[in-house]
């Protein structure tokens, strides 16, 4: 069960970044393309550009698994908090 809400956040995570990365060069683009300094998609480096704009999203997937895994368990995510509380060197 906790593999595929895995995929699930995977996938959601990569759609949601790639959705935004592509909106905002796109918003970009057409910002600069009044100024006529914009950059074509199909320049040399442009997509891969685009597609590294996804690692921040990435990096949202740890969090978000990591609170999956707090909210399928509720006794470990009880036994978390309890150390976070007690714990003042953490």
């Amino acid at each position: 069960m906790l593999a595929a809400k895995a995929v699930v956040l995977g996938a959601v995570t990569l759609a949601a970044g790639e959705l935004v990365a592509f909106a905002s060069f796109f918003l970009v683009q057409a910002v600069l393309a009044g100024h006529h300094q914009g950059v074509s998609l199909s320049r040399p480096g442009v997509p891969g550009a685009v597609l590294a704009a996804l690692h921040p999203a990435a990096n949202l997937f740890s969090p978000g698994l990591s609170l999956l895994v707090l909210l399928a368990w509720p006794a470990a995510a009880l036994a978390v908090v309890a150390v976070l509380i007690t714990r003042r060197d953490i």
